[in-house]
């Protein structure tokens, strides 16, 4: 599950699949998890992608980790 507590660690997201986001994401590559908005969907995730803005991924792109 997600942690969408702002207060806890940093989260960071390891890309594994970029199939629809080739230009935005690089597989493999780690990304800081931002925290979720009050009208985010379930199951999507705020990444601060390749061009340096945050846009929601679903989740199932990623290994999430905890620094």
């Amino acid at each position: 599950m997600i942690n969408h507590d702002p207060i806890m660690k940093t989260q960071w997201a390891k890309c594994i699949c970029n199939d629809d986001y080739k230009v935005s994401l690089t597989l493999g590559d780690c990304y800081i998890v931002e925290p979720s908005k009050a009208n985010d969907p379930a199951s999507w995730i705020r990444i601060i992608d390749d061009t340096g803005e945050a846009y929601l991924f679903h989740e199932k792109n990623f290994e999430i980790y905890w620094e």
